[in-house]
């Protein structure tokens, strides 16, 4: 190869490193509750958030993971009680890898209990 050859074929490596993008997950949090929820803490495949003041209908920031299924750990204070979602894993569950997901809160609310859940689409 003569020097100008070698210098395009390290500019093309260079480039390509430049562009490589790590793959992660976009992942926003609604709470689609009637509840203003003072702290919402999430735990994704190892990493956790910690969102405060998410009222009704309202939308996290968007975080960034690695992997992640369409459901998490969740721990949502209100002004009435601290409730939990505690996921239970499914064999063949898709792990996504890329792209984005919302993850949908509301609150069960059946008279003698209540409890955070996860809205499926």
């Amino acid at each position: 190869m003569n020097f100008i050859n070698i210098k395009i074929f390290v500019a093309s490596i260079f480039f390509l490193l430049i562009r490589h993008e790590e793959k992660q997950v976009a992942v926003l949090f609604q709470n689609e509750s009637k509840e203003e929820m003072k702290e919402l803490k999430v735990r994704i495949v190892g990493h956790e958030f910690i969102f405060n003041n998410v009222k009704p209908g309202q939308k996290t920031k968007q975080v960034f993971v690695p992997k992640s299924y369409r459901y998490c750990y969740a721990q949502a204070i209100t002004s009435r009680d601290t409730l939990y979602f505690i996921p239970i894993d499914y064999t063949g569950e898709r792990l996504y890898t890329n792209g984005s997901l919302l993850i949908r809160f509301y609150i069960e609310d059946n008279q003698t209990e209540r409890s955070l859940e996860i809205k499926y689409e």
